[in-house]
């Protein structure tokens, strides 16, 4: 498995959470997310906050809105995750951004290099065009951003499962279904176990051509980020340490993957949920609208934002807790 999850020693999956960045407030994500570090959690998907998603249900839309509020954009994401990038022993950060929003205004070559330099481990760029993507993926191959690929679970052709794993170099993102974050399959996640030995028969394909040195996007190369991460200037508390997982630098080689994680999210609430999907193969599982529910709660009623969360996660993934 690639590096972006690290299954623990009794076979757990990986964990990703996704979390609004502004949600909560930048001084109390902060702590959060060291938290979160502590506890052995593999990856934070940080959003940048945008209005309007048409793929996220009531939860995560009122969560955008409370960022969105606060003023948070992508400047604000950035500075954020060069603050706090440097101190994390384990955490990955996969930043999701949304085309239209967020990147469209601004050459795409800066942009990307923007985000690798500010420490992001990995990029996933919501509803980009179509006509985009060969400028989009060229750009973070050039920066050495691994790409966060994502397909629908029996909603997605061919062509768009083939052009994630081509793409991917973080991890895949399989969406369980098509529809709204917070909703999980009407009949279980059962028949995801077909998607996903489809998707694992892509990849085998796709490294053997890494294998035999073809050229394009089979040949995919992984944290040969061209990094150099701001020094620490905010006030965020924790002191920088060893990291165990150190963002690269343009003169580390690139890796060649053999094949990326496959994350299953939307729907994913519980331990249960979390077990079912991965007995079906997959590696990790993508953990939102539940979460961020937790923060809308202990926000509305003055909780301490991080404990709760802290609970939370202990109760979907209890490989997962601080000690």
């Amino acid at each position: 498995m690639a590096e972006f999850f690290d299954q623990t020693a009794d076979g757990e999956p990986g964990l990703a959470l996704f979390l609004n960045a502004g949600d909560p407030p930048l001084d109390v994500l902060a702590d959060l997310v060291f938290m979160l570090d502590d506890a052995g959690v593999d990856c934070l998907e940080l959003a940048v906050p945008f209005p309007g998603s048409v793929t996220d249900g009531p939860v995560i839309r009122r969560s955008h809105e409370r960022a969105l509020a606060l003023g948070v954009g992508l400047d604000e994401v950035l500075t954020f995750i060069s603050h706090v990038r440097p101190k994390l022993h384990r955490l990955r950060i996969a930043l999701l951004a949304d085309w239209s929003y967020s990147i469209k205004r601004r050459p795409m070559a800066e942009v990307v290099g923007d985000i690798a330099e500010a420490g992001a481990d990995g990029l996933l760029l919501h509803a980009v065009p179509p006509r985009v993507r060969p400028g989009y993926y060229q750009a973070t191959r050039d920066a050495g951003l691994p790409v966060v690929a994502t397909c629908y679970h029996k909603v997605s052709t061919q062509q768009v499962m083939t052009e994630a794993v081509d793409n991917a170099s973080a991890y895949l993102y399989l969406v369980a279904q098509y529809g709204r974050s917070g909703t999980a399959p009407a009949e279980g996640y059962a028949d995801l176990a077909g998607t996903i030995a489809e998707l694992r028969l892509d990849m085998s394909g796709h490294d053997r051509g890494v294998a035999s040195g073809l050229d394009g996007p089979a040949s995919r190369w992984a944290h040969g980020r061209k990094t150099q991460v701001h020094p620490v200037r905010g006030s965020f508390s924790r002191t920088p340490s060893e990291n165990l997982h150190p963002p690269n630098t343009a003169d580390d080689p690139p890796v060649a993957t053999a094949g990326v994680p496959i994350a299953v999210g939307f729907g994913v609430k519980t331990r249960a949920d979390v077990s079912t999907v991965h007995a079906l193969g997959a590696d990790a599982v993508i953990v939102g609208s539940a979460g961020v529910a937790r923060v809308e709660e202990a926000l509305a009623y003055n909780r301490d934002v991080v404990k709760e969360f802290a609970d939370f996660v202990r109760s979907v993934h209890p490989a997962h807790t601080l000690a």
